[in-house]
């Protein structure tokens, strides 16, 4: 009996611990998800106009098409019965960038 006072202060200062540390890890959690990031079609966007502006070689640009495309063919194998009407749209006008760069 003489220990309990010492044991309901100790599980009172773990429980407010525990809540503390709730609490920060969700905060954590919610700043991960407020970061945007771009997908390979925005990337790719972004890098033909600076291909289209000379700050990029040929070949740099090559390269970083290769990869993005890539990146954008392996989604879109993923997620085929899924594709919306946008996304179907979007997939369309990245190929003719990508047949417009070809020639």
């Amino acid at each position: 009996m003489e220990h309990l006072p010492g044991l309901i202060l100790a599980f009172t200062g773990l429980a407010i611990f525990a809540a503390i540390a709730w609490y920060i890890l969700g905060k954590i959690r919610r700043s991960g998800r407020d970061v945007k990031t771009a997908s390979s079609e925005e990337l790719l966007a972004q890098f033909t106009q600076m291909y289209d502006d000379g700050e990029l070689s040929k070949e740099e640009f090559r390269l970083i098409k290769l990869y993005l495309v890539s990146n954008i063919s392996a989604a879109a194998d993923l997620s085929k019965e899924e594709k919306t009407p946008e996304e179907d749209a979007r997939e369309a006008h990245l190929q003719e960038l990508l047949r417009s760069e070809r020639r």
